[in-house]
């Protein structure tokens, strides 16, 4: 019985891979830029004959980076030095006094000295400890220096409450690697045992995705050059739409028309088309159609799981109602909500106040208000398609015979 829940796994390796990857980046990102950047900060341990609150203020930080400014205009070799948004660190900054003999603990959030350099942005690159060489550079240049300061530990900062996303990343993965192999032990040992067997409704129809010929056929769709041909027309059609954006009035988000030939290509050709016509539009759509927004790659992971799930929901299968309204679910709570939101937050350096509210007000808001009219919309659209598609050739007729409402 063993060998089965084994054989079962390995046979699906590739879509298992898939989900550890997804696991890993997520436990990544989440780590990096969610949990690290907001509760963990830098501990910064000082002698001054004033209390640091008297003069950590944004004119002491200007007036010292004026003067490395006048220095850059004869200097040879340029200093940078970090744009910080000081108004906001200087609200979050924690001061303890140590004893009454002016020591004092400064507590700093991370997330205004990242570990990801941007240097276009004229965040300070030098070093490992980035908080450390701006405080030196800071005192360095702070020639008066009227409050005596001194630090008491070398590096300057010392990094607090900080999660390796390495480990977290891997912690994820391996919960991922459990959920599927407990998922394959359980269709091979309970009621559902049989949704891993051959079985389809003919040759070229089937039930569940669960099957080595659905996943055969999938990878040589793109192995043709009539094939390409299509896929390359209907991709141009998918690609004119995403100039077409209709306000959906929560914020900057829109509404968009692509994913429904989205989903007619990921309905003929497969999953793994579907993956690669995801990344493709996501890469090309960010240079012929700019948002001002830099290119991240996480928009481009959502893409490729979005093309995966209409592939899963819609190829060489029965096109149902509910199939249409679980694809919708699956990306808009899943791809749109909780990866959506967690890019945007990193994109645009959200705090952990401006992550919640964008989430709240925003980008649950707008997913769910929209999701079952997202999904009428796409059966409607599958519905009327499906018979001439049909026609043609490109799906089995018995596919567009049957495109129901249950």
């Amino acid at each position: 019985m063993k060998n089965k829940t084994l054989q079962a796994f390995l046979k699906y390796k590739v879509v298992v891979l898939i989900f550890l990857i997804f696991g890993f980046l997520t436990g990544y990102f989440v780590t990096e830029y969610i949990v690290n950047n907001n509760l963990s900060y830098y501990k910064i341990d000082l002698y001054s004959n004033q209390n640091p609150s008297t003069f950590l203020n944004s004119e002491y930080f200007e007036n010292t980076l004026k003067e490395i400014d006048e220095y850059n205009q004869t200097a040879e070799k340029k200093i940078s030095y970090a744009n910080i948004d000081y108004e906001s660190m200087l609200k979050s900054i924690k001061i303890e006094n140590i004893n009454n003999e002016g020591s004092y603990s400064v507590l700093v959030k991370r997330k205004f000295f990242p570990s990801t350099v941007k240097v276009s942005n004229g965040l300070i690159n030098e070093g490992t400890n980035r908080c450390s060489t701006y405080f030196k550079l800071i005192l360095e240049f702070d020639k008066t220096n009227p409050y005596n300061i001194k630090f008491f530990n070398e590096p300057i900062c010392e990094l607090i409450g900080e999660y390796n996303p390495y480990l977290l990343g891997l912690g994820t993965m391996l919960g991922m690697l459990l959920i599927s192999f407990s998922f394959f032990f359980i269709v091979t040992h309970g009621k559902s045992k049989g949704l891993l067997v051959d079985i389809s409704d003919g040759e070229l129809v089937f039930k569940t995705p669960f099957n080595k010929r659905y996943w055969s056929l999938a990878n040589k769709e793109m192995s043709n050059v009539k094939n390409l041909c299509s896929i390359a027309l209907l991709f141009a059609i998918m690609f004119l739409c995403k100039a077409i954006t209709i306000p959906s009035g929560f914020g900057a988000l829109g509404l968009g028309l692509t994913y429904l030939v989205f989903s007619v290509i990921a309905m003929i050709y497969g999953p793994i088309c579907g993956m690669t016509i995801g990344i493709l539009s996501d890469v090309l759509g960010h240079f012929i159609y700019p948002s001002g927004a830099p290119f991240f790659i996480g928009y481009t992971i959502n893409s490729l799981l979005s093309g995966l799930i209409y592939g899963l929901c819609f190829y060489r299968t029965k096109v149902t109602f509910a199939k249409c309204l679980y694809a919708r679910v699956f990306v808009n709570l899943f791809v749109n909500i909780f990866l959506g939101s967690i890019w945007w937050a990193i994109v645009y350096n959200l705090n952990f106040d401006g992550f919640v509210a964008y989430v709240m007000l925003i980008s649950i808001p707008k997913n769910l208000v929209y999701l079952l009219p997202q999904a009428i919309l796409l059966f409607i659209f599958l519905k009327i398609c499906a018979k001439p598609i049909g026609a043609f050739g490109l799906i089995d007729e018995r596919i567009a015979e049957n495109v129901s409402i249950i």
